[in-house]
């Protein structure tokens, strides 16, 4: 018998749920990575940042983001920190859902996720929200 079947069927799912997401993060970190000067410009294109900030915050958010996408996957992948790994995957996504929520409220829909990695580049929809929901609902279910 395989080692799958002595597992718990909650076990199976967790490891179905980090698994999946941290191929979502990791690819995606990687591709910002990749082109950070696009990302960089798809974080001025949302127009959510203070003015006052122009100058800085999109240049270090463009490689930050990455960086915590990164070690967001990598900590659901090996499970070591598993809990701030999730705790730090809820906050990206909320983030990202609140950023593309926003925009859509003023109807601002030609912008780019800037999802990248196995997710892809679409434009920004409430599909992008529901999406980026079920993913935190399944982070939050490896916290019980």
């Amino acid at each position: 018998m395989s080692l799958v079947a002595h597992m718990p069927m909650a076990a199976i799912v967790d490891l179905c749920i980090r698994f999946a997401l941290s191929i979502v993060l990791l690819s995606s970190g990687a591709g910002k990575f990749r082109h950070p000067g696009q990302f960089q410009q798809a974080i001025e294109d949302y127009e959510i940042l203070p003015d006052a900030f122009d100058s800085w915050l999109p240049r270090m958010l463009s490689l930050s983001i990455p960086l915590l996408e990164c070690t967001a996957g990598l900590g659901l992948l090996s499970g070591f920190f598993l809990v701030p790994a999730v705790v730090l995957s809820i906050g990206l996504f909320a983030v990202f859902s609140g950023s593309i929520l926003v925009n859509l409220l003023q109807d601002r829909t030609d912008l780019s996720c800037a999802c990248g990695g196995v997710l892809g580049n679409h434009s920004i929809s409430w599909w992008l929200v529901a999406r980026n929901i079920v993913f935190i609902t399944g982070l939050c279910i490896l916290l019980l």
